[in-house]
């Protein structure tokens, strides 16, 4: 019998999900949540400000912004999604940061420093009035944004997740906008999507989610055209350590995702991957700074010791808004605490783990029962290894031809 690889492996997996549409995966989000709520978006001329403090009154951390077609007040255009961490990025990171003669000046700042700063800054340019609009296309999910249809192959999600930098994405859900024009008293004309009705957000979490359910698995081995080749396929990318997924991962995501501060591979040519982490003495805008610099979404802390202590990532800034910036010169750990954190969002000493040697399926049941995106590699000493994501999950079930 012919030794099975990854690349084998993704191959006869990746051949399955190609029979599958988007729109089972929202068959699947519907009846495992429930009916979901209207979709929250913003107009694209709704000053920063008002944006932050809809998403902390939502409780979300990122939103689509659209812009009304002329005429046609009822129709939107959805141009991408922008997030909290894309905002201070573009305010705090940027325009603050690179306008100083010392940047480094700032993470050391006091409350009242920081705030003054913030006002006289905030008088001379009144960044936090600008328009969301002006964000679009300058940030790292909305300069690819894209909106996919729910009868599109199940492939074509898969591969907008790992071939750019979007963790979640817009799908029209298609049977929607039928329904929609099917109950209209104008049956035959077609029915604009009023309000992004009929629009979801898909995220990265949403997919392993759904290939990772029984219910689903059984179903597409059901179709496929050799069960017993599925079963052996997804079987054996699952059963990887989360030690070799993550390099393998790396390896088939586009360079140009990479921290471009890290030195190239000498064999890939690619940039390699490490570990990006901050001291757990320092403020939550140095944590912020760093991610801004080395371009990830989270950021691990550590003690003294260099033992893994906590993490800080995109996630953790939902509920930021221009009225208590200030509560990012708190230290790390005072921030990860604050009361604005809601219920389901993780506190330091509640942080997920996995040793070398875990398998990739048990590590993404662990980010799927935990509602986080990456899982923190530590030896049995608790020192940090490496990191493993949603991202590279979805990587392995990619063939690196596709």
């Amino acid at each position: 019998m012919k030794r099975m690889t990854l690349e084998s492996a993704a191959a006869t997996v990746h051949a399955c999900l190609a029979q599958l549409r988007v729109e089972e995966l929202l068959v699947h989000m519907r009846r495992t949540r429930g009916v979901s709520r209207p979709l929250v978006a913003v107009h694209e001329d709704t000053p920063l400000d008002e944006v932050l403090a809809t998403m902390r009154d939502e409780g979300i951390h990122a939103v689509p912004v659209f812009r009304t077609l002329a005429g046609r007040p009822d129709d939107r255009l959805f141009r991408g999604i922008v997030s909290v961490f894309d905002i201070l990025s573009a305010t705090i990171c940027q325009r603050m940061f690179d306008g100083m003669a010392d940047a480094d000046h700032v993470l050391s700042m006091s409350k009242q420093e920081f705030a003054r700063h913030l006002k006289t800054l905030e008088a001379e340019r009144a960044f936090f009035a600008t328009k969301i609009g002006s964000l679009i296309g300058t940030t790292r999910e909305s300069a690819e944004a894209k909106i996919l249809h729910s009868t599109s192959p199940l492939t074509t999600l898969l591969r907008l997740f790992t071939s750019t930098r979007c963790h979640r994405t817009l799908v029209l859900d298609d049977d929607e906008v039928i329904a929609t024009a099917c109950s209209s008293d104008e049956a035959f004309r077609a029915a604009p999507v009023a309000a992004g009705s009929a629009l979801r957000i898909v995220s990265q979490t949403d997919v392993v989610e759904f290939l990772l359910n029984p219910s689903v698995w059984a179903s597409i081995r059901l179709a496929a055209q050799s069960p017993a080749e599925f079963d052996a396929a997804l079987e054996h990318i699952l059963a990887l350590p989360v030690s070799a997924a993550e390099e393998l991962a790396v390896g088939r995501l586009p360079a140009r995702d990479a921290d471009a501060n890290q030195p190239l591979d000498a064999k890939t040519g690619k940039p390699r991957r490490h570990v990006v982490s901050v001291h757990s003495g320092v403020s939550a805008l140095a944590a912020l700074r760093c991610m801004f610099v080395h371009r990830v979404q989270s950021v691990a802390v550590t003690d003294d010791s260099g033992r893994l202590a906590a993490s800080i990532s995109a996630a953790d800034l939902r509920g930021i808004t221009a009225d208590n910036l200030e509560t990012l010169v708190s230290p790390v750990f005072d921030f990860l605490e604050a009361e604005r954190r809601t219920p389901a969002q993780l506190k330091p000493d509640q942080l997920r783990t996995a040793l070398p040697d875990t398998h990739v399926g048990v590590a993404a049941g662990r980010m799927l029962e935990s509602r986080v995106h990456r899982l923190w590699i530590v030896n049995s000493h608790d020192k940090l290894v490496s990191v493993v994501s949603m991202t590279d999950v979805l990587a392995l079930l990619e063939p690196a031809a596709a």
